[in-house]
């Protein structure tokens, strides 16, 4: 086996500390940016859900025997009680 060197050593290409670090930094920001879409989607569709179920009365008063005043109260809309 003349000619063939025991001692060659396969040459790898020089590893950039900074391109090694890259890829797990992308997937940390693209899961952070996936964690707060997720946060604010949810907080949208609870939002949204509450103004559904969200009764709004007209903002007229009663005057009562005693001189006091009561307003109208969700869901009913109806005037409260007087004391």
């Amino acid at each position: 086996m003349e000619g063939h060197s025991v001692n060659n050593p396969v040459q790898q290409a020089p590893v950039n500390p900074v391109q090694a670090n890259k890829k797990p930094n992308q997937w940390i920001i693209v899961a952070i940016i996936l964690a707060l879409l997720i946060l604010f989607g949810s907080i949208y569709i609870l939002s949204q859900q509450q103004k559904e179920n969200q009764v709004v009365c007209i903002q007229d008063v009663k005057q009562c025997p005693d001189g006091s005043y009561v307003s109208r109260q969700p869901p009913t809309c109806e005037f409260a009680k007087c004391r």
